[in-house]
């Protein structure tokens, strides 16, 4: 089995007093690359040897017998009622996944190298190759256990193993990105992504604002005339009354519509209208930011979600008054605990620990402030109205 001669640190402690324009830090680069590229194929190799005609001899539910991997299944209603997960996995399925992965490696003498796995694509697209094969097998396999279709389980793979570095960029990380954007600004992204094991969305991104340069910022100052305005162009486009839109999923070109009329990014306005507006518009009790909280705190406590990655916040907006939103909840909840390396850590622990916060005596008296609840009277403006109902929650 091939080993990279170079670690990404080597790479970067060679590049760091370089500069950008060298050509030879481009070439410390591209072998760093090239390197990566040749250690996936030589492991994928290995795996189309032992695999290519290999037979998978355990049950499979019918949504784990499909021979693509990088395609979701096309009519999941067929599948005589069986039903499987969706969303993001849970700290039991990536423990078990990673049970299935070291069963794998002692079973069939396979070396620790999961992210080559991650990182092979099949370019000639061509299903009947032995590392295709090969690669169909091993994810079958890590599969085993889990109510997952295949897609998903590869889909894990690629993301947590193939884009494993997360968070803000280091300074060695931005030299290597502003190195292959000057020497090879067509391919940087297929590059960088490999070299710096992060997912392509984000090198994308990076490299379109240094090429376009970022969207200029100008802060709306939101009140009721603008917010009336808002409300009134939503209804227009979507030819529905406004309890109408409670639970409507708006079409994007509804959102470009409202771009152009406030010029500003649609995702921006997705995100008031997702984020503040629905719950000011439809939600019909009358409670504080730090009550709400405390809310969603004691829901997650009675909760069957072990890590905050495990929270489907559809399941905990179920538990709160018709007007909510799952993005609301969320965003009310990541305030309180973002400080906190909250990822990893325990949920128990840190609904603990947001509920310590949340404490009268803790508080923040700044916050300590009632959501302005809105209806649209009789002129079609948006007014304010208090409410006498409490909020009251169901727990798990």
């Amino acid at each position: 089995m091939l080993e990279c001669g170079m670690t990404l640190q080597d790479l970067f402690d060679e590049v760091r007093d370089m500069e950008i324009s060298d050509m030879s830090a481009f070439a410390h680069v591209l072998s760093y690359f090239e390197e990566i590229n040749e250690e996936t194929e030589c492991f994928m190799r290995m795996l189309g040897n032992k695999f290519d005609n290999a037979t998978i001899t355990w049950e499979q539910p019918l949504y784990q017998q499909s021979n693509r991997l990088t395609r979701t299944l096309k009519d999941p209603d067929n599948f005589d009622k069986l039903t499987y997960k969706t969303g993001p996995m849970t700290k039991d399925e990536v423990e078990l996944i990673e049970e299935n992965w070291h069963k794998f490696m002692e079973r069939f003498n396979i070396p620790d190298k999961l992210i080559c796995l991650a990182r092979w694509k099949n370019k000639e697209l061509n299903q009947y190759l032995p590392q295709e094969k090969a690669r169909i097998y091993t994810i079958a396999y890590l599969a085993r256990g889990l109510e997952r279709t295949l897609h998903q389980v590869y889909q894990h793979i690629v993301t947590y193993y193939g884009g494993c570095n997360r968070g803000q960029y280091t300074e060695d990380e931005k030299k290597v990105i502003d190195i292959c954007f000057h020497h090879c600004p067509k391919n940087a992204a297929v590059i960088l992504s490999a070299v710096l094991a992060r997912q392509p969305r984000g090198i994308y991104k990076r490299i379109h604002f240094a090429t376009n340069g970022k969207p200029p910022k100008h802060k709306i100052r939101w009140n009721l005339e603008l917010v009336s305005k808002f409300v009134k162009l939503l209804m227009k486009y979507t030819g529905e009354p406004l309890e109408g839109l409670k639970n409507k999923k708006i079409d994007k070109s509804v959102w470009l519509k409202l771009q152009n009329d406030f010029d500003k990014q649609y995702e921006y306005l997705q995100y008031i209208w997702n984020v503040i507006l629905h719950c000011q518009l439809f939600v019909k009790c009358t409670f504080t930011l730090r009550q709400l909280k405390r809310k969603v705190f004691k829901v997650l406590r009675s909760s069957p979600f072990k890590i905050w990655r495990d929270i489907r916040w559809k399941e905990v907006v179920a538990k709160f008054p018709d007007g909510f939103t799952h993005y609301y909840l969320y965003w009310v909840t990541i305030r309180v605990i973002r400080h906190k390396s909250y990822s990893k850590i325990p949920l128990q622990e840190l609904v603990d620990y947001g509920l310590e916060k949340t404490r009268l005596k803790n508080y923040n008296n700044r916050r300590y402030c009632k959501l302005k609840t809105l209806i649209l009277n009789s002129k079609g403006n948006l007014e304010e109205k208090y409410y006498e109902n409490k909020l009251k929650v169901t727990y798990f």
